[in-house]
């Protein structure tokens, strides 16, 4: 008995580099984030394909973040940006795609879907655009937009 109890503590504690070593900050972040892509690439698609799930938004807002989210973010992400969107989205092929609803990428995992460049030629090329009840965005004389409230 105390042999398989040895055993197991042995067990246990082998992957840990040694007793009492904490690793650096950057370690710590480069780990995180290595275990982050093994849940991402590898654990998310097998969890939403057994559970039938096609699409999964995570939505969050900077400094109230949802709680999964913070599970998602890589190590050096202390918090959302401003509002963060996620989208995990699984067809029929096994194709699993991992986009962020915003201009940068997530880390080196999650993908930006969000083409500025389109969007500001989309906004050029319309006269006027309305965003909400106090921002209107419109295309002067000389082709630049100016916004207005």
């Amino acid at each position: 008995m105390k042999i398989l109890l040895l055993f197991c503590a042995l067990l246990v504690t082998a992957p840990v580099a040694s007793a009492g070593e904490i690793l650096p900050v950057r370690e710590q972040a480069r780990v995180i984030d290595e275990i982050l892509a093994e849940r991402l690439d590898g654990l998310l698609p097998v969890l939403m394909q057994r559970n039938g799930i096609d699409l999964w938004i995570v939505v969050s807002r900077e400094y109230n973040e949802d709680p999964v989210l913070r599970t998602m973010l890589p190590a050096t992400w202390l918090n959302a940006r401003r509002r963060t969107i996620l989208v995990f989205s699984r067809d029929g092929a096994g194709k699993f795609e991992k986009l962020a609803v915003a201009r940068y990428n997530v880390g080196d995992r999650i993908t930006a879907a969000w083409d500025m460049q389109q969007f500001l030629y989309n906004v050029t090329k319309a006269g006027s655009i309305k965003y909400g009840p106090m921002v209107q965005i419109t295309r002067n004389g000389n082709g630049n937009g100016t916004t207005s409230a």
